[in-house]
């Protein structure tokens, strides 16, 4: 009757340690969906700083066109300067037109930095986040290896009761 009694216990153990690994795996499926959207909201994040970059590298292109195209005006200014006197009025018109385009290259290549400077400042955070995902995610690993290994356990111990349970039937025959 005291093995009985003994395999009862062990049966409750048993179901409490069952009870357990089951609340431990709920708890383990909300922190995987928990990292499963923070890896969407990070991919998010990294399709905007990718389309930011693109969106530079579309300006550096501009700019890189206007400097040509500034260098091209200014060989041709200095030609015509060169060979003709007669038209210095219209060099001088044509290199204040230089002058603007020049201010206005410069303003779009600090516009350009800055945003630069954002895309940089901006990747930093998630860099961050992507860091704090890894982690968590170890730490789930961690976590779903141990509820694995306590459910082993509890198998075993099962295993033992159903054993002796069979032996209690057995000396009962």
């Amino acid at each position: 009757m005291f093995q009985f009694e003994k395999v009862e216990h062990d049966r409750g153990v048993i179901m409490f340690l069952f009870e357990k690994v089951e609340h431990d795996s709920n708890v383990i499926m909300f922190q995987l969906e928990k990292v499963k959207h923070d890896c969407v909201e990070i991919m998010s994040q990294l399709e905007k700083v990718k389309h930011d970059c693109v969106e530079i590298m579309s300006q550096f292109e501009k700019v890189e066109h206007d400097c040509v195209e500034i260098m091209s005006q200014f060989e041709k200014v200095e030609h015509d300067r060169g060979v003709i006197m007669f038209q210095l009025e219209k060099v001088e018109h044509d290199r204040g037109v230089i002058m603007f385009q020049l201010e206005k290259v410069e303003h779009d290549r600090g516009a350009i930095m800055s945003q630069f400077e954002k895309v940089e400042h901006n990747s930093n955070p998630i860099m961050s986040q992507l860091e704090k995902v890894e982690h968590d995610s170890n730490v789930i690993m961690s976590q779903f290896q141990k509820v694995e290994h306590d459910s082993n356990l509890i198998m075993f111990q099962f295993r033992k009761v159903a054993h002796d349970y069979s032996i209690i039937l057995f000396c009962f025959l």
